[in-house]
């Protein structure tokens, strides 16, 4: 069974996938997430240190922030 979704045409639909990185230090998991063509939107960490080789390593924002205030959209 694929993940992909067929279409009444029969032709099959693509469904992205979208992440956002918690805790995401130097971004290794981000870098990977990407490798498996997960879009990954921002990485989100409180330690100063983690952004200069997230964003090096990376094609997504870096959010300093702790995760205890950040709130989303409705």
């Amino acid at each position: 069974m694929s993940g992909a979704l067929q279409a009444k045409n029969g032709k099959a639909l693509e469904r992205k996938v979208y992440a956002v990185d918690l805790f995401c230090g130097a971004g290794g998991l981000t870098h990977g997430l990407q490798r498996a063509g997960i879009d990954v939107r921002l990485g989100v960490d409180i330690d100063p240190a983690c952004e200069y080789p997230y964003i090096t390593n990376n094609d997504a924002k870096f959010l300093l922030k702790s995760v205890e205030i950040i709130h989303g959209r409705r």
